[in-house]
Order: structure tokens, then sequence, then C-alpha cells
């Protein structure tokens, strides 16, 4: 089971929504409030990325730096 975390950028928090099939393509709901203004963290996403990437290009996505 995959765990994706979320920032909530209404109350400005963060959830985790657990879930056996991938979240592309769902509406995501912050699981506190229930606002559906919340935006997966970088992380989360390169953690539960797509398994058929190649770890090289997982690779490279993980040593980036932003700002």
């Amino acid at each position: 089971m995959a765990v994706y975390e979320f920032l909530c950028l209404d109350r400005g928090g963060s959830c985790e929504i657990e879930s056996t099939q991938p979240i592309e393509g769902t509406r995501i709901r912050c699981a506190h409030c229930d606002f559906a203004h919340v935006r997966q963290t970088f992380e989360s996403y390169l953690r539960n990325a797509d398994a058929s990437r190649s770890a090289a290009a997982l690779d490279a996505l993980r040593g980036c730096h932003f700002g």
C-alpha cells in the first residue's frame, strides 16, 4: 500500500492518504478538513513514482535542487 503526503493549502497543514490504487486523475481531499485544495509533496511523489521508470531516471529526479 502506498502512502501519499499532501499539503492542505486551506488549513496550512499536511495529511497522509493510503491507497492501493494509483492516485493520478483522482480528486484528493484533505483528510482533516475535507477541502480539495491540496498538493502532493515532492518527496511523496518521488517515493511513489511510477515503477516503470528506470532507477537512473528516479535518481536524477531525487538529485534535483530547486531555488
